[in-house]
C-alpha cells in the first residue's frame, strides 16, 4: 500500500511523472492531456487495490473542476457529477464493497454531517430567497446534495486504509505536478510571483500544500513518507506565498505537538524554526522582506470596509449573493455580507460543531480542525456548497476519525471504541 510507502521509488516515480506533465501541458493542451491520463494510470499502479483505484481517479476528477487550464472551465459540473457516479460505478460492480463496521463507523461524523446539511441550507436561504436569487439557491442546493452523496458514498464503501491512501497520492501528485510545471512553464503555472501550478490560484494550491502535511504528519507514518510529503506540501506553501495557508499550517503542527498527534510532537518545531527565521532576519535585512510569503499588503481591506458599512447602516438583513461587491476572505464575514446575522449565526454553528466533534474524536482531527477553521478566515470557502477544498477537508477530517490518528492495522478493522472514546490527550 501507498500508505506503508512503496518507498521512495514511488515517490521518485510519481515526481518523474509530474516533471512529463509539466514539460507537456507548456507544449500543447493535447499532450498535457495525454501525459496526465498516464499520471492517473500510474496512480493505477501505484495503489494495489481496486477500492483505492477507484477513490484515487474519484478525487482526481473533483479536483479538475479548479485546474489552470482555461479550456477546462465549462465542464467543471460535468466532471464534479462524474466524479460521484464514478463511486456509484464502483458499489455496483462491487469493486467498493461495504462491511458490518463501516455503518458503526459513521456514527461520529454523522451528528456533524447532519448540522453541516442544515446549517449550510439555512445559509443559503438567507442569502438568496430575499433577494430574489431563486437560480444562486437552485445551484446551491445542488451542489449541497452532490457534495453529501459524494461523503456518504465514500464513508460507506471505501475502507479507511484505501480512503487514506487515494487522499496522500492524490495530494502528492497535484502538488509535485504544480511545483514541476511552476519551474518548466512558468509563463502558465506563475502569476504575480506565486505558484498556481495545475490549479486555477496560488491560495488552492496553498490549501492543497496545508492538507498533504497535515495528513502525513498529524499520523504515525513511514519516515519517508512523512518526508515527502512534508518537503513537497512545504516548498508548495512557499511558493504559493499563501500566508493564511501558512499560519494554519504552524497552528495544526503546534497543536499537534502539544496534544502528541502522529509525527507533529518531532517536526513542530524544525518547522517552525524554518518558518520564523526568514521573518525575522528581514526584521534585519530588508531584502529579506522581498519574500512575497512575508508581503505585509491587506487584499481583504475592502471586504472588511464592506462589513462595517452594512453595520453602520444597521443592514443585518445582508446583501445577496450576488449583490455584494466585494469579496470577502473570511467565510464568517462573507456570510454576515451575503445573508445577514441568520447567514453569521449558522457559519458559526456549524465552526463550533466541527471543532466539538473534532475534540472529542482525537488529537489528529483537533489540530487539523483549528488550522482548517483558522484558513476559512483567509479564504470564504466554506461556503461553496461542492468545491474541492470542502471536499478534501471532509474527507481528510474523516480519515483521521477513521484511523484514530494511529498507524492503520494491516488486517484488523478499528473498532467502534476506538473511534468513539478517543481521549484527546492520548499518544498517536
Amino acid at each position: 500500500m501507498l500508505v506503508d510507502v512503496r518507498g521512495v521509488p514511488a515517490v521518485v516515480a510519481m515526481m518523474f511523472c509530474a516533471a512529463a506533465a509539466g514539460a507537456a501541458a507548456g507544449t500543447s493542451l493535447l499532450l498535457g492531456a495525454v501525459v496526465c491520463t498516464l499520471l492517473v494510470l500510474l496512480l493505477i499502479f501505484l495503489l494495489d487495490s481496486s477500492e483505492t483505484w477507484v477513490c484515487g481517479v474519484s478525487l482526481v476528477l473533483c479536483l479538475a473542476c479548479a485546474v489552470s487550464l482555461e479550456q477546462l472551465a465549462p465542464f467543471q459540473d460535468v466532471v464534479r457529477i462524474a466524479a460521484v457516479l464514478l463511486l456509484v460505478a464502483g458499489v455496483a460492480s462491487g469493486m467498493l464493497r461495504t462491511a458490518k463496521w463501516y455503518g458503526r463507523r459513521l456514527r461520529p461524523a454523522r451528528p456533524l454531517m447532519e448540522l453541516y446539511l442544515i446549517g449550510m441550507t439555512g445559509y443559503l436561504l438567507a442569502a438568496t430567497l430575499p433577494f430574489g436569487e431563486a437560480r444562486a439557491l437552485a445551484v446551491g442546493i445542488l451542489g449541497l446534495l452532490t457534495t453529501a452523496a459524494y461523503l456518504l458514498l465514500a464513508a460507506r464503501y471505501v475502507s479507511p486504509r484505501a480512503l487514506d491512501a487515494a487522499l496522500v497520492a492524490v495530494l502528492m501528485l497535484t502538488v509535485a505536478a504544480s511545483l514541476v510545471l511552476g519551474l518548466v512553464a512558468p509563463d502558465v503555472a506563475v502569476v504575480g510571483e506565486r505558484l498556481r501550478g495545475v490549479t486555477a490560484n496560488a491560495n488552492l494550491l496553498g490549501v492543497y500544500g496545508l492538507l498533504l502535511v497535515a495528513t502525513v504528519v498529524l499520523r504515525k507514518r513511514s519516515w519517508p513518507l512523512t518526508s515527502a510529503g512534508a518537503v513537497l506540501g512545504g516548498a508548495a506553501i512557499v511558493w504559493t506565498a499563501s500566508r493564511g495557508s501558512a499560519l494554519s499550517l504552524l497552528l495544526a503542527l503546534v497543536v499537534g505537538a502539544v496534544v502528541n498527534a502522529g509525527r507533529a510532537r518531532r517536526l513542530a518545531l524544525p518547522v517552525v524554526a524554518l518558518a520564523a527565521a526568514p521573518f525575522f532576519w528581514s526584521l534585519r535585512n530588508a531584502s529579506a522582506a522581498d519574500l512575497t510569503l512575508y508581503r505585509t499588503n491587506n487584499s481583504r481591506e475592502v471586504g472588511i470596509r464592506e462589513v462595517m458599512e452594512l453595520m453602520r447602516a444597521d443592514s443585518l438583513a445582508g446583501l445577496g449573493i450576488h449583490n455584494a461587491y466585494a469579496a470577502n476572505g473570511s467565510a464568517v464575514l462573507t456570510a454576515f455580507v451575503q445573508g445577514g446575522l441568520l447567514a453569521i449565526c449558522l457559519i458559526l454553528m456549524i465552526c463550533v460543531a466541527f471543532l466539538w466533534s473534532s475534540w472529542k474524536s482525537g488529537p489528529a482531527t483537533f489540530a487539523l480542525a483549528l488550522g482548517v477553521v483558522l484558513h476559512s478566515n483567509f479564504e470564504p470557502w466554506a461556503l461553496a456548497s461542492m468545491s474541492p477544498i470542502s471536499l478534501l477537508v471532509a474527507l481528510t477530517w474523516l480519515s483521521l476519525v477513521e484511523t484514530g490518528a494511529r498507524t492503520l492495522p494491516k488486517r484488523a478493522a478499528p473498532t467502534a471504541s476506538s473511534l468513539v472514546r478517543h481521549p484527546l490527550g492520548s499518544t498517536a
